[in-house]
Parts: structure tokens; sequence; C-alpha cells
């Protein structure tokens, strides 16, 4: 399994990410999710058509045991909200196969279960909701009732180093595609400063998630 600093020779530098650059938001998570072992995003938007948009990247991490946090605002789209509120269950045969496909590591049948806004899709969502553990999605409100619109992102890897991410994305296909979109990539190993924003911001992360 790839780890952070096996990576970090691929990111740009200065550590800034922009659509219009040599290296993409879509560069940045294509590299970085499947090196990653937990992944927690503070968000504004978002819509499972990011993951499937990485659906390459997810597959890896997935398969490596990966856990994906995410905490976003309570505007969805259809797709999304009937994930999130469909509280029925998976039959035998989608969890016998789900399960099956996961067990066995392909790459390439992950990687196809994400590939698209699916039956097929959903299921897999769902099993990872509420079978693994892997996928937690929570709708939060910002404390005086406006929109929570953050766009952040914490990555750990199998080392405990860290990367966090700040700045204009939405972790939505459009906002990995389409929009012209730009954050900075800070390091925990790198300086000092950076490892006591990450940590500052990791608390942060974990006393809302907590409330």
């Amino acid at each position: 399994m790839k780890n952070f600093k096996s990576i970090e020779y691929l990111y740009p530098s200065p550590p800034k990410v922009d659509k219009y650059s040599e290296f993409t938001p879509l560069d940045f998570y294509s590299l970085t999710i499947p090196a990653s072992k937990k992944i927690q995003f503070k968000l504004g938007y978002f819509s499972s058509g990011a993951i499937s948009t990485l659906a390459a990247g997810f597959a890896t991490f997935i398969s490596n045991g990966g856990k994906l946090d995410l905490m976003i605002n309570h505007f969805v789209n259809e797709f999304d909200f009937n994930l999130l509120n469909d509280e029925g269950e998976l039959s035998s045969t989608d969890i016998k196969f789900i399960n099956g496909v996961l067990s066995d590591g392909d790459l390439e049948q992950i990687h196809d279960l994400l590939v698209a806004e699916s039956q097929h899709f959903f299921n897999c969502l769902k099993y990872l909701l509420n079978h693994t553990g892997q996928l937690n999605i929570i709708p939060v409100t910002c404390a005086d009732g406006e929109l929570s619109h953050y766009k952040e992102a914490l990555f750990l890897d199998e080392n405990g180093d860290k990367i966090y991410i700040n700045g204009s994305g939405n972790f939505t296909k459009s906002g990995l595609t389409g929009n012209g979109e730009s954050f900075i990539i800070h390091r925990s190993w790198r300086n000092s400063d950076d490892d006591e924003l990450i940590n500052f911001e990791e608390k942060k992360f974990e006393k809302i998630w907590e409330l």
C-alpha cells in the first residue's frame, strides 16, 4: 500500500491545486485517496457522484479497509436523499454479491460497482453505510441555523501522516471536473505550522462529529 510520503514528490510546489494548473483537484484526489486509510470531509455541498467520478481511487481505498466520514450540509440530490433516508434492508442476494466482490479484492470489480449512479452503486454505498461502517454521512447545519458551507478534508495514511486541504471546491462531480476550484495542501510532516494546523482542524472535526 502506498503512503503519503511515497507520493508527495508528485504534488505541486508551491502546494496549491487549481483546475487550470498542471495539477488539478481531480489529480490530487486520484493520487491521495488510494494512499489513505481514513478520510474526513467537512463540506458544504456533497454528491455521491464525486465517489463515482473517483471510482478507481475509491476502489483501492475500500479494498484496503479505508473509512470515509462525510460531514455535509442538508441539501442533497434525490439519489443521495434516498440513500440517506432509505430504511429498507438490502436483500440477502445483494449483500452476498457485494460482500463477495469486496472480499475478493478485485479492484476492477469494485470499480465497476462504484462507476455509475446505478442500483448496484446505490446498494454498494448502502452496504458500506450499514454493514461495514466504512462510509458515514452526517448532514449538519451551523449552530446559528445557517448553511454549512465548508470545503475542507483531512487524510490519514497507514503511517499516521496527515494531509489537510482547505479551498473553494465542493465534493461533487461538478466540483471535481467542471467548476474553477482551488485549494492548498498542508502536510503534517513538512513543518510545525502545518502539523499544528492539522491537529487543530482534526480536533474541531471530531468535536462536531461527536455532537
